[in-house]
Parts: C-alpha cells; sequence; structure tokens
C-alpha cells in the first residue's frame, strides 16, 4: 500500500497487502489500511509513486471495440489472452480489457482507467455496463498530457478526479463528469506541486490528496473539489503513512525513529503539533499514551463508526523477526484527548460497520469465557504465543468470543514495518456477520456458538462464518489464507479454497461455485463491483502492465 523516496520500509508493507488480497477498488475499506505510493493497484487508498512523465499529443482516440463474449453454453472451455483463464459455468465473461486496471465507481456499475496498450490509444477510458467497452474521457483540454494519472471517484460516482503527476500545466488536478467530460482543473495555479494519490474522502466535497515535496517528504492537502480551494495544507511530512479519513480528520503517521500518530483537520487547532509547519495539524498525546505504553510508536487501525474515536496501535522496538516487544490497543477520542487502555498484547483490531462490536486479535496463551469484562493481562511477547481473536462488544466491553486464529505471517512477503499482523476479518457490509480464518476445525456448544478448536482438522485453515445476530455459525470450511471479500448485498462471499481457487459462497442458498476452470494463479485481485452484478479481475502481467476480466454473476 514505496521507492527511492526513503519509503523503503514501506515497500514491504505494500507487498505484505498485496499478497493478502488487497481490494483494489473499494472507496472505504473501513480496515485504515495505510495510503502509500507504489504499485499500479486501482484502489480509492492508493499505493503509487511519483512516475515519470511522457509528453504526448492530447487523446483523440475513439471507442476501442471489445470481442463479443463467447455464448454462456461455451464459456467453460474459452481461453482468455494468453493468460490460461477459462471461466466456470454459469459465470459470464462480460469483458477482458487488456492494459487497463480500472477503479470501480461506488455508485454505478462502470469503471474509469488508464489504457496503456499503445501510445496512438493511451489514455483515460470508461468501461461501463453492460458490455463494458471503452470510451475516452474527453480531455481536448490544451495541453492536458498524461502519463498514469491516479484516479478517485465522488462518493455519488457523478465525478472523477484525477491526479497527473509531476505535468508541466497549469494545475495537475483535474475533474470530469462521469460520461468523461467537461475537464477542468481543481486547482488552477497549483502547477509547483508534483500531485501523485488521493487518500480518501471526508464527505460529499471534501477528499484528501498527496503531494510530493523532495527529500523524502509528501505534502498532504483537504480540498473542496466542487469549490476548488484547498481546505486544510501540511507542506512536508517525512516519509507518511496516510489512512482512512472520517467526516472530520485524516489521520497521518509521521516517521522519526518511530511513528507518531498524527490527524489532520479543516480547522485550525488550538494545539498544532510544533514538528510540522501547520496550523491544521496535532498529535496524540504522548503523556497519555506513556501511561500505558512509554516511549511507544502509534499507528491508526480504524474509526469506530459515526464518531471520532480511533483505535489505535501502540507498540514498541520491533526484535529481529519484526515482532513487537510489548504493543497494546488503544481508544483515541480525538476531540477530547482521552485515551482508553482496549486490549493488552493486541496486535490488531477493527470495529463492524454498525459499530456494536470490536473485534481484537492479541497473543496469548489462553482463551477467555464469554460474558468476561477483561482480556487476559499483558505478558512478555514471546516466541511460540499464537494470536486469539476476542469479540466484543463495542460499548460495554464484554466478550462475546474468544478463539485461536491464524498464526502470525512468516514468510517475507507478509512481513509489515510495523506489527499490524492481519487478522484476516471480515464484516459483512451491514456488520450481521463475521468471516474469520482458523488454524482448526471449531468445536460449537448446543445453540451452535463456537467454543474452541478442534484437535485434528483436515486443512491447516479454515473460513468460519458467524451469523452475529443469531449467535449461530453458518458454515465453516477449508480455505487458503487470504482476507475474504464480502458482495455489496451481504449475501456472498468471495475467497479462495485451498487449491487455491477463487470461489463464491452463497449464504442464502449454501452452495460453494468456481468461478474459474483455470488460471486462477494468475489472478492477482479482485474486486466487487457497486451493485454486486460483477466481480472484477486483476491479471498483473508485470509490475507496469494489468488486464482486467469482468465477470457477470447470474441474478
Amino acid at each position: 500500500m514505496k521507492t527511492s523516496m526513503k519509503f523503503s520500509r514501506l515497500a514491504v508493507l505494500i507487498a505484505f497487502l498485496l499478497v493478502g488480497g488487497c481490494n483494489p477498488g473499494k472507496s472505504t475499506s473501513q480496515s485504515g489500511l495505510p495510503v502509500s505510493y507504489s504499485s499500479q493497484t486501482p484502489v480509492t487508498s492508493s499505493r503509487l509513486t511519483p512516475i515519470a512523465v511522457e509528453t504526448r499529443a492530447a487523446s483523440t482516440a475513439t471507442p476501442i471495440a471489445i470481442q463479443p463474449s463467447p455464448s454462456p453454453s461455451i464459456l467453460s472451455a474459452f481461453l482468455i489472452g494468453i493468460d490460461g483463464i477459462r471461466v466456470a459455468e454459469p459465470f459470464t465473461l462480460t469483458a477482458y480489457l487488456q492494459d487497463y486496471a480500472g477503479l470501480w465507481s461506488p455508485a454505478y456499475d462502470e469503471m474509469v482507467g488508464f489504457l496503456k496498450s499503445s501510445p496512438e490509444q493511451a489514455g483515460i477510458y470508461l468501461a461501463t455496463s453492460p458490455g463494458f467497452d471503452l470510451h475516452p474521457v474527453d480531455l481536448s483540454q490544451p495541453g492536458l498530457d498524461l502519463f498514469d494519472p491516479a484516479f478517485s471517484w465522488s462518493t455519488d460516482g457523478r465525478h472523477i478526479l484525477f491526479a497527473a503527476p509531476g505535468l508541466l500545466m497549469d494545475g495537475s488536478l483535474w475533474r470530469v463528469d462521469r460520461k468523461g467530460q467537461n475537464p477542468r482543473p481543481l486547482l488552477p495555479g497549483e502547477a509547483d506541486r508534483q500531485w501523485m494519490r488521493f487518500a480518501g474522502w471526508l464527505d460529499e466535497r471534501s477528499v484528501a490528496a498527496l503531494s510530493y515535496s523532495g527529500g523524502g517528504h509528501v505534502g498532504i492537502s483537504i480540498i473542496d473539489f466542487l469549490g476548488g480551494k484547498i481546505q486544510a495544507w501540511v507542506h512536508a511530512v517525512h516519509d507518511p503513512l496516510v489512512f482512512t479519513p472520517n467526516r472530520e480528520y485524516v489521520p497521518v503517521a509521521e516517521e522519526y525513529g518511530r511513528f507518531r500518530l498524527l490527524v489532520m483537520a479543516r480547522q485550525p487547532q488550538s494545539d498544532p503539533y510544533d514538528n510540522l509547519d501547520s496550523p491544521y495539524v496535532r498529535a496524540i498525546p504522548r503523556e497519555a499514551v506513556d501511561v500505558f505504553l512509554p516511549d511507544a510508536s502509534t499507528v491508526f487501525l480504524d474509526w469506530l463508526p459515526g464518531t471520532n474515536r480511533m483505535l489505535v496501535l501502540a507498540f514498541t522496538e520491533l526484535t529481529g523477526d519484526l515482532v513487537p516487544e510489548t504493543a497494546r490497543l488503544l481508544s483515541w477520542n480525538v476531540d477530547t484527548d482521552e485515551i482508553l487502555d482496549l486490549a493488552p498484547d493486541g496486535i490488531d483490531g477493527q470495529y463492524s460497520p454498525d459499530g456494536r462490536w470490536l473485534a481484537v486479535v492479541a497473543l496469548g496463551e489462553q482463551l477467555v469465557e464469554a460474558g468476561s469484562l477483561a482480556l487476559p493481562a499483558p505478558e512478555p511477547i514471546l516466541p511460540g504465543r499464537r494470536p486469539y481473536l476476542y469479540l466484543l462488544d463495542a460499548a460495554s466491553g464484554q466478550v462475546a468470543l474468544s478463539l485461536p486464529v491464524v498464526s502470525l505471517p512468516q514468510s517475507p512477503e507478509e512481513v509489515a514495518p510495523y506489527p499490524n499482523y492481519v487478522s484476516r476479518l471480515a464484516f459483512s457490509p451491514d456488520g450481521r456477520y463475521l468471516a474469520f480464518l482458523t488454524p482448526g476445525v471449531l468445536q460449537q456448544d448446543e445453540q451452535g456458538w463456537p467454543t474452541g478448536l478442534a484437535q485434528d482438522s483436515d486443512s491447516p485453515f479454515y473460513l468460519n462464518i458467524l451469523d452475529l445476530q443469531t449467535r449461530q455459525l453458518v458454515q465453516s470450511f477449508p480455505s487458503a489464507k487470504q482476507v475474504p471479500l464480502w458482495s455489496p448485498d451481504n449475501n456472498r462471499l468471495l475467497f479462495r479454497d485451498p487449491d487455491p481457487r477463487w470461489t463464491l459462497y452463497d449464504l442464502r442458498t449454501g452452495s460453494r461455485l468456481p468461478l474459474l476452470q483455470a488460471g486462477d494463479q494468475q489472478v492477482a485481485r479482485a474486486e466487487w463491483s457497486h451493485s454486486g452484478r460483477f466481480l472484477a479481475f486483476y491479471i498483473d502481467v508485470d509490475e507496469q502492465r494489468t488486464h482486467t476480466a469482468i465477470i457477470m454473476l447470474p441474478e
């Protein structure tokens, strides 16, 4: 979610997130994953570096014809290009877009992306349902030359914003309407800034954008995209992590030896952070954190929905295998600076979208009985201590569930620069269901609620789906070690089975269907469309090229 700009530590994090099945198009992941600056992943919380600029004439390309998909009766034998991917019945290949990595709209079944197929046709194109033919965005504005821009949709899907880093023109942040027409610069007169990527939306008008300041420093601005004004700014943050905003604040972690958690607001702060030349930024109170964990690094994990209270990971020095010496989860009320201790030895956490539940992953050696109001006391984090999932009532702190979950990451691509061992938890969009991985089969009580792990299991990892409303285990089956993806309507779950094949589980019917008959390994990541009717599979050809296969699901 970096390369030459002193971003080497974050490059490891990027690889970690991509291997875990990171969402390439979801506008708000709710997971707090940091924004950084490398790869061509089409995510709203983009991960890209400033890119070299290639000058060319404004695009005059005509719509690109895409060969019609084969009929469903022969799809199972259809070979897509050279990638060896075969779509399984009853799913339909709708489009295969070469050298195009599209970003889904948050409101319509359409995407925007940059086509790299040839210098003559290179440019920004829209792909819309039902056929997803490519249509060029109107970029007839004189002097508007592009090379691999970054995109963001407005929250209502009516506008597309794009950043063109390093271009010599009157402003390098632009917007067009959802039809790809009426281009206009967002900030005329800001041509000295090298705008890179968008960090996320605070509300319907305000978006956080990143610009490169040189020397490993990044500028962050909150922009009113309709009014064309910068509402707040900070010019030079050293090697930052930038996280998902809520309606009031943009979380940022600055690294100088250790991470220091900051927030950026649209109004000047009464106690601004004195290490940065900006009245809009302040820091988590160091003295309050020191009460629980002295001299700790602090980074953002999640927002409690509908509030300005954030979940914070505090940790001390990392050992040789990047396991923290000590860690715990804190709650920071950004408005009042109140700090609460939530989970000793906590290494990860996530709130449910409805704000009712807090899922905590902590290192321990024991289970906690349901109904308890306390997690295990902190102990030194030693090799062999296993991670446990604790499902807490967010209001009372009462423990509803305690289970061992998957082991800490061991492979190099899963090592993060801070101890965010992604817990592989996935709440459904409405907060009713929780999907998570365990290192074995679950045991259940008479009511169907999990109580622990069975001794023997046929697979090293099991994907479990809990109904938090009825408090029952809906389903449990073998899975690959990857975060599953819920459909927008909460009814279907995309995951990889142990082979690993991309598989769709339907809660309504209990069916599990593979989406592909061949080529699963070629698909790097997947993302749902707004309606849940389509899935985009992204095939990384190399570091610079990505193809997009769009698959239609049956009604």
